[in-house]
């Protein structure tokens, strides 16, 4: 005998193919849905409604040489916040998108934004050289405490 005879082999089906068709079914339904919303100009649900600025500051952001960032309140000139390295990832994380956006349009970096906190809670940043809008809610607690202590500094 040879060890030939003693050797599984492997399944003639891999997948099943009730499993093709039920992911098959699924992609077609996925794209059906999309499809019916983009054609019959659903009006977007989980867009929040505007809501009233209660506090705004014109900021400049700098990032330092060693990753930290310096925010400036362009409307007083003041020094508003000297963040840390370890504590300024997201700030110039966001700072560095914006530039992004910034170059991409032809627009100087070192252009000054608006930070609102509005009446429903929401932080926004807002450049209005590019019309480019950042909503700071959906980062988590510490992103958004981040931005809120920038509005916070000089409101005592």
């Amino acid at each position: 005998m040879s060890d030939r005879a003693n050797i599984p082999q492997p399944p003639k089906e891999l997948v099943p193919s009730f499993l093709l068709v039920s992911v098959l079914a699924l992609v077609l339904t996925t794209l059906a849905l999309v499809a019916y919303a983009s054609l019959s100009d659903r009006a977007p649900t989980a867009i929040p409604k505007p809501s009233a600025v209660t506090h705004e500051r014109l900021i400049s952001v700098e990032i330092t040489s060693r990753g930290g960032a310096l925010v400036h309140d362009m409307g007083t000139g003041a020094l508003v916040a000297d963040i840390a390295a370890n504590r300024a990832g997201f700030v110039t994380g966001v700072w560095r998108a914006l530039s992004y956006k910034r170059r991409i349009n032809d627009v100087a970096p070192d252009l000054p934004v608006i930070l609102q906190k509005r009446a429903n809670g929401r932080f926004y940043l807002f450049d209005p050289e590019t019309g480019w809008d950042f909503q700071i809610h959906g980062f988590g607690a510490d992103n958004i405490a981040a931005f809120a202590q920038l509005l916070t500094i000089t409101e005592n």
